[in-house]
Parts: C-alpha cells; sequence; structure tokens
C-alpha cells in the first residue's frame, strides 16, 4: 500500500500516471482498487457514463489476437471512424473502416480500440501479435 501526499497540490488540478514495467514480456495485469482522499473531492471532465456506451455487446472484435487484419462487428450496419491507443494512451492508428482495419504495421503488444458510429462511442481492448 502506498500513501501519497498531495497536500502540496491543494486547489490545483493533479493528474495521477501508473506505469508498470513488465520485464521481457509485454503481458501485464493491473488492479487499482481502496483509494481514497482524505479531503476535496474527485470529479470527471466529461460524463464519462454519457460520453461511452457501456453495453460490451454492442463492438465484436475478432481475432483477438490479431496478426494483420481485425474484424469489426457493431449492432448498426454502416462505415465507423476508429482510433487505436497504445498502452501509453498515444494515438498510433486512427481512421474511417467497414468492418475491417489493417493493423499489420502495429508492433506486438496490447492496444485499445475506440470505435464511433453515429453518436455511439465504444471502446475495447486487443492483443496485436
Amino acid at each position: 500500500m502506498a500513501v501519497v501526499d498531495l497536500s502540496a497540490y491543494a486547489g490545483n488540478s493533479v493528474q495521477l500516471r501508473f506505469n508498470r514495467v513488465t520485464g521481457s514480456t509485454w503481458q501485464a495485469d493491473i488492479a487499482i482498487d481502496n483509494i481514497s482522499l482524505d479531503a476535496g473531492s474527485v470529479a470527471a471532465k466529461d460524463n464519462v457514463k454519457d460520453k461511452f456506451n457501456t453495453d460490451l455487446n454492442t463492438l465484436t472484435l475478432y481475432p483477438n489476437p490479431v496478426k494483420d487484419l481485425l474484424n469489426l462487428k457493431t449492432l448498426k450496419v454502416g462505415e465507423v471512424s476508429y482510433r487505436i491507443i497504445n498502452s501509453l494512451g498515444q494515438i498510433v492508428l486512427e481512421g474511417k473502416a467497414g468492418d475491417r482495419v489493417v493493423v499489420d504495421r502495429l508492433e506486438a503488444g496490447m492496444y485499445f480500440i475506440e470505435v464511433t458510429q453515429g453518436k455511439d462511442i465504444m471502446m475495447k481492448r486487443f492483443i496485436k501479435e
């Protein structure tokens, strides 16, 4: 357990970033729980529930893990916009697609894909081999 004194930042915005070093493998699980604040408040810039579609069945990715071509399946028919985000939070690929995204140039590792279709924004994790 770690205790971090942020009193020097009182009245300012603070962003916390958690980095995990995994050694020689790319695979890692991290869990952050039991967070408490002794004073102050926590607020999100946007209402996260309104921004992302929380129904996980609205976006299906396959195959996962993927080598070259990631297939997207959504409940609605039509073109989507997508952004692929690496584990550092950097956008590494973005564009428009029908039902497939070419990922052959991505390095092996874990990524998130954010898919926008109309007003729906969906996000899922995938592994690139």
